[in-house]
């Protein structure tokens, strides 16, 4: 038996529905006590007696290791013994002793346990598609494990009124994509950090420096630890045989580090009628990389005080991966340029003067663009004349492999003037070219060899000098991250932002798929006519204590890069079986696209910007309040707590909140009911976050959870596990939808809570994760939490895993 639920065992043992062994009225007696009637329910090993004609608390035994025989004095009775007590068991109908008998002769843990483990087996081993809520098609393909749970409620509405009765259900899924982006994402982070290993392998391998050789191999081996915690992921994820999430069990275990904890998708509904939809999640963290040092915005801050202005820029992996697209463009259209040359030139030549004239105007200006796009790489790259000169003959870096293709064979001015002494003779040779009249054929052909030498030497001066920027960018980071601890910090950053990353695109294609497919018409929703991306909201409720604090810092700084790193669109499906149709990711760290693929029939129901394919990120807006008592620490600073951070969390998601109702606001789409709805509540969110911005302000929930609503956005709640405060959120946004649809009162409102808190799915979901129905809560936590977050007693206990 779990805690305290022996009145949940009693309350279904008298249950009409419920099945028992054996019911009947009894007469109890014992220790000289007068008799008693009581009504006597047994199941298994349970047996329940609640009063008849007098009042008093039901009673429950457990039939372990008791004992009974016939009484010597009622031919109905039965007397039993268990922990040294007797009293005696009389039974009204006499033909039911023998069975009474029979059936507390053989009930016992074993049995009860082995009828327990039967059911569980037909539960699991029937087909799912015939239980539960069937999610709406065809996101049912990315959702699994559907559990529905339902209840009817009568709720009082005056005297003369009848009673409402209401019928609440809700669905709880798993979702494919908990695995499905993160091994892709995985693929990714792999290939990433394999190329610029083997490019700093191929580069800069034969530097003699002894200095920068140390680091280059510091470097190597950083590469080579992350190369192979994503390789042992990527290969524990396609093996991986459990349940479609990550338990919070397995939060701290590496090869889950870019899974998000415990996903689940939750929809309400009011007789039938679908009202919510929620995403839920552990936090948005990299829990195996541990927080000695803080989160990722802590990290990130200390890393760049670090630095000088130069080496910020050159380890910036934005700019750094835009130079090298660059470079790689540049190389594209050079070897593109020779292809021509030696092809599309005779050919020309065939056809006339006039198109063979053409076609070497055409690479000489194309030549010179790209000439002009080097000068530009050059100017904005700090330090790149040093970097150059250090890797050519005679300096400080020089290479040991002087006929390789990258090793610069001369200082950066150098190829510079020698590449404008190249134009300028291909200029004059082409200038005397027109002026000349030639008829000698042989004396032509002579020149246009010349003038073609002429521009092959000059495509390969800007091949060998796109080279040897090539080889000073990866010199830049040897040179900026000699350091040790500075080294470390950034590949660590590399990791923990690659893992962030991963379950960030996860919760945010899941919310968007959510979106969609639970909008009746998207055409109605409130940004569809307008440029305006769908607004999503991640409210968690962590406190900025201990490792909390960094799991904060984690999702704070990955939901302010995001914007900038990831695009999505959405694409026609290219099969008409949609369980095929995954998300396509492709790009760099620092520029992800993720194309999601969709029935022809919902593209045309979007707006018109997605439904051409155009790409977009969606408003995500991070909130977070502490409610436990590790919140109150923080808010008192006891032991180094600090709530700073999150009141700058708050003040800064109700600016970003407050700009995107502006700009929707000034589009007109949406009716005047709603507009002046918003405004309202926008105004009293802005009154309540500069009164308190923290401190267990739970008004800062309702309201942003309200406006969510309004603006057809979707609610991401999280915690540190989504399985205990998480549950407590949600069940609470539920319940003020409820109250807000039925107009119910205060009190009946948080009765009906408690009900879902404690007849609910989110009880399945704590079960799914830690193996017992209980939220993970002490008794000196309940004295914290505030009364809207305390679950109902017998649903709670410090003694399982989180």
């Amino acid at each position: 038996m779990e805690e305290d639920n022996a009145n949940d065992i009693i309350k279904w043992l008298f249950k009409e529905k419920t099945q028992v062994d054996c019911k009947g009225i009894v007469e109890m007696s014992g220790d000289g006590a007068r008799k008693t009637k009581w009504e006597a329910r047994l199941r298994g090993n349970l047996l329940a007696l609640e009063a008849v004609d007098f009042t008093a608390e039901p009673i429950l035994f457990v039939c372990e290791r008791l004992e009974f025989w016939p009484s010597n004095k009622s031919q109905n009775g039965l007397s039993l013994r268990q922990n040294s007590k007797e009293f005696l068991m009389e039974f009204v109908g006499g033909d039911c002793v023998d069975k009474w008998a029979m059936q507390l002769g053989v009930c016992s843990h074993r049995v009860t346990q082995a009828e327990y483990e039967q059911a569980l087996f037909s539960h699991y081993s029937h087909d799912s598609s015939k239980t539960g809520c069937s999610p709406p098609s065809p996101f049912s393909s990315f959702l699994l494990s559907q559990l529905a749970k339902e209840q009817t409620f009568n709720l009082f509405q005056s005297a003369n009124i009848p009673n409402k009765k209401v019928v609440l259900k809700e669905a709880m899924y798993e979702t494919r994509l908990s695995f499905l982006i993160p091994q892709e994402m995985i693929k990714l982070s792999l290939k990433w950090t394999s190329e610029i290993r083997d490019e700093l392998l191929d580069k800069l391998w034969g530097i003699k420096n002894s200095t920068m050789l140390d680091t280059l191999h510091m470097f190597v081996r950083h590469l080579n630890s992350n190369i192979e915690i994503h390789t042992q992921a990527s290969e524990f994820l396609e093996n991986y045989l459990g349940p479609s999430f990550r338990p919070s069990v397995e939060k701290y275990r590496l090869s889950f580090l870019h899974v998000p904890t415990n996903l689940h998708v939750q929809m309400f509904y009011i007789d039938s009628k679908n009202v919510g939809n929620f995403v839920t999640s552990g936090a948005l963290t990299a829990m195996p990389l541990r927080y000695s040092n803080g989160g990722m915005f802590n990290l990130r801050n200390k890393f760049l005080s670090n630095l000088t202005p130069q080496a910020i820029d050159q380890t910036d992996e934005g700019r750094f991966y835009r130079r090298k697209q660059t470079l790689i463009k540049l190389k594209r259209m050079i070897g593109e340029l020779s292809r021509r040359i030696d092809i599309e030139w005779k050919i020309n030549k065939n056809k006339g003067v006039n198109s063979a004239d053409k076609i070497v105007v055409e690479i000489f200006a194309e030549s010179r663009q790209i000439h002009e796009m080097l000068l530009d790489l050059i100017n904005s790259f700090p330090n790149i004349y040093n970097l150059v000169d250090a890797l050519s003959e005679g300096g400080l870096a020089q290479l040991q492999r002087k006929n390789a293709d990258s090793v610069p064979r001369d200082t950066l001015s150098s190829q510079l003037d020698l590449l404008e002494a190249h134009f300028v003779s291909l200029n004059s040779k082409m200038a005397a070219a027109e002026k000349l009249d030639i008829k000698n054929e042989e004396k032509k052909q002579s020149c246009e060899e010349n003038i073609k030498l002429s521009f092959h030497s000059t495509l390969d001066s800007l091949h060998h000098l796109a080279l040897s920027i090539e080889s000073a960018q990866m010199l830049s980071l040897i040179q900026c991250l000699r350091n040790k601890n500075d080294c470390q910090t950034f590949f660590h950053l590399q990791l923990r932002h690659d893992a962030l990353l991963s379950q960030a695109i996860t919760l945010a294609t899941t919310s968007l798929l959510l979106l969609i497919y639970s909008s009746n018409n998207l055409i109605n929703l409130n940004y569809s006519k307008t440029n305006v991306t769908p607004l999503l909201i991640n409210f968690s409720f962590l406190s900025c204590y201990g490792d909390e604090h960094g799991m904060i810092e984690d999702a704070f700084d990955m939901w302010q890069l995001f914007h900038d790193v990831a695009q999505f669109r959405f694409i026609p499906t290219n099969s008409s079986i949609i369980q095929t149709c995954f998300p396509q990711i492709e790009g760099f760290r620092t520029n992800i696209k993720i194309s999601i693929p969709l029935p022809s029939e919902k593209i045309v129901e979007l707006p018109q910007g997605m439904s051409k394919g155009e790409w977009f990120c969606p408003k995500i807006i991070y909130w977070n309040l502490g409610v436990n008592h590790e919140a109150s620490l923080a808010a008192s600073s006891v032991g180094g707590g600090n709530d700073s951070l999150e009141e700058m969390i708050n003040r800064t998601a109700l600016k970003q909140l407050d700009e995107y109702i502006s700009i929707l606001l000034l589009t007109s789409s949406m009716d005047l009911n709603c507009v002046e709805a918003v405004n309202r509540l926008i105004g009293d969110l802005r009154e309540t976050v500069s009164v308190n911005a923290s401190k267990k302000n739970l008004t800062i929930f309702k309201l942003v959870m309200e406006i969510t609503r309004i603006l057809s956005g979707v609610s991401i709640l999280s915690c540190q596990s989504g399985k205990d405060r998480t549950s407590m959120a949600l069940t609470l946004e539920e319940g003020r939808i409820l109250k807000e649809t039925c107009g119910i009162s205060n009190q009946q409102m948080m009765e009906i809570i408690s009900c879902l808190r404690k007849e609910g799915v989110r009880r399945e979901n704590c079960r799914k994760n830690v193996g017992k129905p209980l939220y993970k809560f002490s008794p000196f936590q309940m004295n914290f939490l505030p009364k809207e977050f305390r679950p109902p007693m017998g649903t709670f206990t410090n003694f399982v895993s989180t």
